[in-house]
């Protein structure tokens, strides 16, 4: 292969990694924002939450879980991941406001997130 060739095949690949990290809509990013890695394993969690809270709902036909259990249950999630209620919230909404590839990319690592929990528990 020639050095040329070399040259080519590397920016192609480095244009191709590149081009699979996050939406660029994220550029605004700041200090005060869940990363969005993390954001993707909290949101799984927090949807585990939601998932437990609707289920019981459903059987019983009222919402029988407490406001206080359930603010429990958030409080002990997000101090797992060192985060603040009012900090889960900010991040939240950021990423709601941003372009719609960002949110659907959260939610589709949440999504895959909540697959492998699934698969895991079948092992």
């Amino acid at each position: 292969m020639t050095q040329q060739s070399k040259l080519l095949l590397c920016v192609l690949l480095f244009g191709f990694f590149t081009s699979c990290k996050e939406p660029k809509a994220l550029k605004n990013y700041n200090a005060s924002i869940v990363p969005f890695d993390s954001m993707t394993l909290l949101m799984a969690e927090v949807q585990l939450i939601e998932s437990h809270r609707n289920r019981s709902f459903q059987q019983a036909g009222r919402d029988t879980m407490p406001l206080a259990n359930v603010r429990a249950m958030y409080d002990q999630v997000l101090m797992r991941y060192g985060v603040d209620y009012e900090r889960f919230r900010k991040s939240y909404d950021y990423y709601q406001q941003q372009h719609p590839a960002v949110l659907d990319s959260l939610f589709t690592g949440v999504n895959q997130r909540l697959n492998e929990m699934l698969t895991n528990s079948y092992r």
